[in-house]
C-alpha cells in the first residue's frame, strides 16, 4: 500500500508544479518572439540591385579607352594625324601623270584613209605649184618643201577621224579668216590652207616685200590653241625668192 501511494504523490506534485510554472514558461515564449520579431523588423531589407544599362557601360568604357590613348606618349606625339588607309595611299606607279600625253590608237581602217588623204594632199600641192608658181623655180621649190617634212610623208594620227574633220573644217576658215582680215592681207596671196591631225600646211604667195614673216609671227600671239612646244627647228616655213615674189609653205601645229 506504501508503494502505490508514493508514485501517486509524485504525479500530484508534477501536475500542482506544472499548473503553476505554465503561465511563466508562456510569457518567456511569447517575450522570444516578440524579440525575434523586433529583432527582424529593425534590420536593412536589401533590394535588388539596379541592372546597368549596357549602352551606358560601353560609352564609359569607349570613353576611358579614348581618353588613355590620348593621354599616352604615342598619342601625344602623332597628335590627330588620321591613320593611312590602303586606299588613301598614293597613287600606284601605273597611274598616268597629268603631263603625261595619252596616245590615240588608230584602227587599221583609219590608216587607210589617213594613207588616202595624204595622197590626194600631195596631188593638190603639186597642182597649185605647177600653176601659181613660176616654172624656173617650181622643182627648187617642191624640194624644199618635201626635205624632212613629216607631215607630207605619213601624218601621224592622233585623235578620231570625226572629231579630226571637224576640227579641220574650223581652223581651215579661221585662218583663212584670219589673213584676209590682217592689216597686211594687200600683201599676202593665200593660194591654200589644209588642215588634217593639229597641223595646218599654208601656201601662197608675197606680193609686198616683207609682209609673210610678219602675217606669220602675229599667228603665235593672236591664237590661244598654238602648240607653240612644238615650233622648233624642222617645222616647215619655206621662202622661195621669185620674179612674181616670195613663195611660201608654211606649218602651223595646234594643241
Amino acid at each position: 500500500m506504501k508503494h502505490a501511494i508514493l508514485p501517486f504523490a509524485t504525479l500530484l506534485v508534477g501536475l500542482v508544479a506544472g499548473y503553476f510554472l505554465y503561465p511563466q514558461l508562456n510569457q518567456n515564449k511569447t517575450a522570444d518572439k516578440q524579440a525575434v520579431s523586433s529583432i527582424a523588423s529593425s534590420s536593412p531589407v536589401q533590394t535588388p540591385a539596379a541592372t546597368p544599362e549596357v549602352g551606358k557601360n560601353m560609352d564609359l568604357i569607349n570613353a576611358e579607352k579614348n581618353e588613355q590613348h590620348s593621354s599616352s606618349p604615342d598619342a601625344q606625339a602623332t597628335g590627330n594625324k588620321p591613320k593611312i588607309t590602303p586606299s588613301e595611299s598614293s597613287a600606284p606607279a601605273t597611274q598616268i601623270s597629268k603631263t603625261q600625253e595619252v596616245t590615240y590608237t588608230p584602227g587599221n581602217e583609219e590608216k587607210k584613209e589617213t594613207e588616202q588623204w595624204l595622197l590626194g594632199h600631195r596631188e593638190k600641192l603639186e597642182e597649185l605649184i605647177n600653176t601659181h608658181v613660176p616654172e624656173e623655180i617650181v622643182d627648187g621649190f617642191k624640194q624644199q618643201i618635201y626635205k624632212d617634212n613629216p607631215f607630207l610623208e605619213e601624218v601621224a594620227i592622233l585623235r578620231n577621224a570625226a572629231e579630226d574633220e571637224s576640227w579641220a573644217y574650223i581652223k581651215e576658215r579661221e585662218i583663212q579668216s584670219y589673213v584676209a582680215q590682217h592689216e597686211l592681207a594687200s600683201g599676202f596671196l593665200l593660194l591654200n590652207v589644209t588642215c588634217k591631225q593639229k597641223t595646218c600646211d599654208i601656201l601662197g604667195t608675197e606680193t609686198q616685200a616683207g609682209v609673210w614673216m610678219r602675217i606669220y609671227m602675229s599667228f603665235f600671239s593672236s591664237m590661244s590653241d598654238m602648240d607653240l612646244g612644238n615650233h622648233e627647228v624642222g617645222v616647215r616655213n619655206v621662202q622661195y625668192m621669185s620674179d612674181s615674189g616670195l613663195q611660201v609653205y608654211a606649218q602651223l601645229k595646234f594643241k
